[in-house]
């Protein structure tokens, strides 16, 4: 592990949420990511944004070999994105951005276990 200067040492980053100070930027990512995540905005939720990525990973895909049932099946799973984040909203839960990227792993995880 390299060794902090001692000008780098004395360089704080501070939460703007809630003040507190740490020495590295990754420690204050870090910390506003499990401290304050409703201060993090969800990028991945507009529709068009999800519809897009479908696109683009079709674009992909196909050209590598990827078969038409696969690409389907994840584009499906993007898709229900919206109606889980909208389902858990209307419910009353406060969805975050860990909450979603979960949903998708779990979703793959689900899909590849069909394969075998």
């Amino acid at each position: 592990m390299p060794k902090l200067s001692n000008s780098s040492l004395e360089k704080r980053f501070t939460c703007s949420h809630c003040g507190k100070s740490f020495r590295t930027r990754q420690g204050l990512s870090g910390h506003i990511q499990f401290k304050h995540p409703e201060g993090q905005e969800l990028v991945y939720t507009s529709l068009d944004y999800i519809v897009s990525r479908g696109k683009l990973y079709e674009a992909i895909a196909k050209p590598a070999g990827v078969s038409m049932s696969e690409i389907r099946a994840k584009q499906h799973i993007l898709n229900r994105l919206m109606d889980v984040k909208n389902f858990c909203e209307f419910v009353g839960f406060k969805v975050q951005p860990q909450d979603l990227k979960n949903y998708v792993i779990m979703r793959l995880a689900h899909l590849h276990s069909q394969e075998l």
